[in-house]
């Protein structure tokens, strides 16, 4: 389990469960505990509102994990009890979608920059060909959809050197780092 360096503070318990607790394979679960309000405190009048509508659509879920858990324990990983969890992580999934989509709201916060979203596009795209090129391999799929999009000719840049992809990788970088700080300067003064 990777977090962010950020994210460290707010952690309270990491572990794991037991093999085949939760699923009959070689794998095993991971979970973390984290603290909500010790995560989104830099960002909590955005958040709250978030959090008290995922509150209110999953008010039920610790009854539903103790109803599991102790369906696995008296037993055992069976379909059944497979079946519940998947379903109750679809739940959690879905109140998740519903509490963002809830609480966002068009006429507030900021809309991002078609400067800022196009360079940073150049940037994933040349990274994407550099890739292709140095593992001998055509591009992924979605690479063919941004290059389209950017109205680049995909053939072209899949018969560059490594050395010219790389360098392109670096130009596109130094040109986003230039749109950011351009934005910043913006937002800043104004």
């Amino acid at each position: 389990m990777f977090f962010d360096e950020a994210l460290t503070q707010s952690i309270r318990r990491i572990g794991t469960l037991g093999l085949h607790e939760a699923i009959v394979s070689d794998h095993v679960m991971l979970y973390a505990d984290i603290d909500e309000k010790e995560l989104f405190q830099t960002q909590a009048d955005k958040c709250e509102k978030f959090l008290k509508e995922d509150r209110k659509l999953t008010k039920d879920v610790p009854n539903q994990v103790d109803k599991i858990i102790n369906n696995f324990r008296s037993n055992g990983s069976t379909y059944q009890a497979i079946e519940e969890y998947n379903n109750l992580d679809k739940t959690i999934y879905e109140a998740l979608i519903a509490a963002a989509k809830r609480t966002i709201h068009k006429k507030s916060g900021y809309k991002r920059s078609p400067d800022l979203g196009e360079a940073g596009l150049k940037v994933n795209f040349w990274k994407s060909i550099k890739s292709s090129i140095y593992r001998r391999s055509p591009p992924p799929p979605a690479t063919f959809k941004i290059a389209e999009k950017l109205q680049v000719n995909i053939n072209e840049a899949m018969s560059m050197s490594k050395n010219a992809a790389l360098k392109q990788v670096h130009k596109m970088v130094q040109e986003l780092r230039a749109v950011q700080r351009g934005h910043h300067n913006t937002t800043k003064n104004g």
